[in-house]
């Protein structure tokens, strides 16, 4: 990440309604629901993307309405990671059926061999 020494920051400060710092699940959800309300958000993080944060264990039944709710402009409909993450959490919640027709869908849109590899353990290891 690029970042700007101090005394070269933007001379124009009100380029921006709202900072958000933290771009883990809760910040991008603060400053996408910020950006929906029709605020200029800048979402800042500390880290380059993309990157590995174990953060998933916590996420409990709500988040399967928050990707729903994240996918309805429908850009992330032919991502194999959405429908892959909507099965994983609804594998968590017990809600198996549900997540063998996700976990095929995320397989029908994955591109790569270990992705298609993957994917088939998680679907071949759900209970029956």
């Amino acid at each position: 990440m690029r970042r700007t020494p101090p005394d070269r920051a933007p001379s124009d400060r009100a380029a921006f309604d709202v900072v958000v710092a933290g771009a883990g699940p809760a910040g991008s959800v603060a400053a996408l629901v910020l950006a929906r309300g029709g605020a200029r958000v800048a979402l800042v993080d500390k880290a380059a993307f993309p990157r590995d944060k174990a953060c998933g264990d916590l996420v409990g039944p709500r988040g399967v309405g928050l990707l729903d709710e994240l996918d309805s402009a429908g850009r992330l409909t032919d991502y194999h990671l959405m429908p892959a993450t909507r099965a994983d959490l609804l594998r968590r919640l017990g809600r198996h059926r549900e997540a063998a027709e996700a976990y095929r869908r995320a397989l029908d849109l994955a591109t790569s061999d270990a992705d298609r590899r993957y994917l088939t353990r998680r679907l071949q290891n759900l209970p029956r």
